[in-house]
């Protein structure tokens, strides 16, 4: 086993990419003052006499471009880890979408935004966004399942027996 940072100028016969689903931590973004390079410190607004306080256009700002960062950096670790397998590359992840509706619908096959990039919240939103531009209609063989020449997928239900043990599996 190996961190993704380790593996950078490796490769494997085999790669699994476990925990996609899990969302980005977001928590320094969330502090009282965030330290901005292009803008300083940016402090949360406190009125006189308030126990709230508020995210004032600095700290939107400086809020707004931090998660940009991270979104880069979570985009680069990705690259890494999807770019060590040689023969096989598997990719497991979770999300709350419930198995019936993650037959995800067809996404025209434009390009993914900075936007969309931008508001994802796990590595498996990018995987979702792509796979459902990326897959042809013929390449589906049911509802939660396909195939193409270098693919192949499955959405599993977390009541499946799959995860139970006594499934025979594929």
């Amino acid at each position: 086993l190996l961190s993704i940072h380790k593996s950078k100028g490796l490769e494997f016969p085999i790669v699994v990419l476990a925990g996609m689903g899990t969302r980005f931590n977001e928590q320094d973004l969330s502090e009282a003052v965030l330290l901005n390079e292009a803008m300083g410190l940016c402090p949360k607004i406190t009125p006189p006499e308030a126990e709230q306080s508020y995210p004032g256009l600095t700290h939107w700002l400086a809020r707004r471009r931090e998660r940009r960062e991270l979104r880069g950096e979570e985009l680069r670790l990705g690259y890494v880890a999807l770019t060590r397998a040689r023969d096989y590359l598997i990719l497991v992840g979770t999300t709350r979408q419930k198995a019936e509706t993650a037959r995800w619908e067809r996404a025209s096959p434009a390009s993914i935004s900075t936007n969309e990039v931008a508001d994802a919240r796990s590595q498996l939103d990018w995987l979702l966004m792509w796979l459902s531009r990326a897959t042809p209609e013929g390449s589906w063989t049911g509802d939660r399942r396909g195939v193409s020449d270098y693919l192949r997928w499955q959405i599993y239900d977390a009541r499946d027996s799959v995860f139970d043990g006594t499934s025979e599996g594929d």
